[in-house]
């Protein structure tokens, strides 16, 4: 299948929150065709101030995947978080606090399950391990009552997921230091999908 990407600058623009520390935030998108069937909208990054941020992008069309990488973790070889990497983890539940989750997903490390462990207490879902993104994607979208959902990966993991989504390595790994990504992707079906790539916490 012939791979091409198509670009249309400035599609249209999107005013997610007034009333926060940034007054007006406007995310520019762009359309792209991935494989020739996929049509991905991708929207700029922006900082999450607010839960009104996610409640805005989120309806009733799409299933939602939440993905992020772990907090913050100590050393070691299967470390816990560290001070900075569990307020990390409350701020994740914070900001997803208006947004209701069907599942939390997380690989099997303590770093890992300890990210999504406040925001799973908060909706009051269990945290699911998984064993690779494949298997999740499978899982939720083959459950109609999946929605939205939260995956807790890894530095390579994590945008691998995304990734996985979109069809295409649009999202690269991230940095030893890199905490604090939110990528948002909202899939339609297999010839639609959009990406809302975030940050949030300090």
């Amino acid at each position: 299948m012939m791979k091409y990407i198509l670009s249309i600058l400035l599609v249209f623009s999107l005013l997610l929150f007034q009333n926060c520390t940034k007054k007006e935030i406007i995310i520019e998108t762009e359309i792209v065709t991935v494989h020739d069937t996929l049509v991905v909208t991708v929207h700029d990054t922006l900082v999450v101030n607010d839960t009104v941020t996610i409640n805005t992008i989120v309806n009733d069309t799409a299933t939602y995947f939440f993905i992020v990488r772990h907090a913050e973790k100590g050393s070691g070889s299967n470390p816990s978080l560290t001070t900075a990497g569990q307020a990390r983890a409350d701020e994740l539940a914070r900001v997803l606090g208006g947004v209701h989750l069907d599942a939390t997903f997380s690989t099997n490390y303590n770093r890992t399950k300890e990210t999504a462990q406040p925001t799973a207490t908060d909706q009051g879902v269990d945290v699911k391990i998984y064993n690779n993104n494949a298997q999740v994607k499978t899982t939720v979208l083959g459950n109609e009552s999946y929605r939205n959902v939260l995956v807790v990966g890894h530095s390579n993991t994590a945008p691998g997921m995304a990734n996985l989504l979109l069809g295409q390595n649009m999202f690269p790994d991230l940095g030893e230091n890199d905490f604090d990504n939110l990528y948002i992707v909202a899939y339609y079906n297999d010839t639609k999908a959009e990406v809302f790539p975030l940050k949030y916490g300090n």
